[in-house]
């Protein structure tokens, strides 16, 4: 019962952005977006319901992560 009311929690503050607000947010311009959602190149996550498309920021933050390179590593 306490997942339920946790999954629940989250899904109510989900926010969901639209195209033009996610592309702002990762300074990348808006036809970049839809370039990648048409050719699948990069695959960049994003929902779509009906004819409305809408990322996840958890989603496309996480998504970044995995396909940065060049990250400079300290380690002895």
């Amino acid at each position: 019962m306490t997942t339920h009311k946790t999954n629940l929690k989250k899904a109510i503050r989900l926010k969901l952005n639209t195209p033009e607000e996610e592309a702002a947010r990762i300074k990348i311009p808006v036809t970049t977006l839809a370039k990648a959602r048409s050719t699948g190149h990069p695959a960049i996550p994003f929902i779509k319901i009906g004819k409305t498309v809408r990322y996840d920021p958890e989603a496309v933050d996480a998504w970044l992560k995995k396909n940065t390179f060049n990250k400079i590593e300290t380690g002895a």
